[in-house]
């Protein structure tokens, strides 16, 4: 088997925020009105790099994944980073070789570009956008994806998508010295949310927002949630983390969504995502 490149699969530009909520069921993510997911081919619970135009270069963009809605909506972490009328763009990957790779190189394989002007087009308005495919040697404008392509890029191009997600964890220790380095959380809520031991993890500060930060996680005492080594500076004591683990799949993968109270599987519940 040849080698995966990481390559862009779609991205959207110049999005404006238009509301934050704290207040969902689901208290994280972004949330993107169906128009602009079906141009831009974004499915939900699709993990997106989201780039704040205008940030500080250092603390510029968050990991995070989609949620299908009606306006564009930031939540948890999220909502710290992006506030309403801040701009931003949203990038997805897709890791490919082989086959799809010698199509990209032959350019019958496009990745999917949508732009608003942020001068003119303030709410987010698809039917002012410029929506391209993207080939290597040419670009080709469009007012929806043709069914073809559509069938093509989703059997050739596989996704990133949310996995698992742990919310509501309340940090209750921090050490600081290098010989640790991972987010530590208690051995019945892994097992809960159904994580594998060092299983790869993005964490997020969702009391004050940061950058999202890439680590693994390990079972810790009971009740305790411990942010070690170079995570010990994404959060302070009592502060509250979300916890994301995504896969690379061709097919929707529904995601497995704790909301924890307590630190504790025994106060915790499971998030239906049927009712979102």
């Amino acid at each position: 088997m040849s080698p995966f490149i990481k390559i862009k699969r779609s991205a959207v530009h110049n999005l404006i925020v238009e509301n934050t909520n704290q207040d969902q069921e689901l208290n994280e993510g972004l949330v993107l009105p169906e128009e602009v997911m079906n141009l831009a081919d974004i499915k939900p619970f699709e993990q997106i790099v989201a780039t704040k135009i205008h940030g500080d270069n250092w603390k510029n963009r968050i990991i995070t994944f989609v949620i299908p809605g009606s306006r564009v909506e930031t939540r948890g972490s999220l909502a710290h980073f992006l506030k309403p009328g801040d701009l931003f763009c949203i990038i997805t990957n897709s890791f490919i070789s082989g086959k799809t790779l010698e199509y990209y190189r032959e350019s019958k394989l496009p990745i999917c570009d949508l732009g608003f002007d942020p001068h003119t087009n303030r709410n987010n308005n698809t039917l002012q956008a410029s929506a391209k495919l993207e080939y290597v040697n040419r670009k080709e404008k469009i007012d929806k994806i043709p069914e073809e392509v559509f069938r093509l890029r989703n059997e050739l191009m596989n996704r990133q998508y949310l996995s698992h997600l742990i919310l509501n964890l309340k940090v209750t220790d921090i050490v600081d010295d290098c010989l640790l380095g991972s987010a530590e959380i208690p051995p019945d809520l892994i097992e809960f949310a159904g994580l594998e031991k060092y299983q790869n993890v993005i964490v997020a500060n969702s009391s004050r927002g940061s950058i999202s930060a890439e680590t693994y996680v390990v079972p810790t005492s009971p009740g305790v949630v411990l942010m070690a080594g170079a995570m010990s500076r994404l959060a302070s004591l009592d502060e509250n983390a979300a916890l994301m683990s995504y896969k690379i799949s061709s097919g929707v993968i529904h995601p497995r969504i704790v909301k924890v109270q307590n630190n504790s599987s025994k106060y915790s519940k499971l998030v239906d995502i049927s009712k979102l």
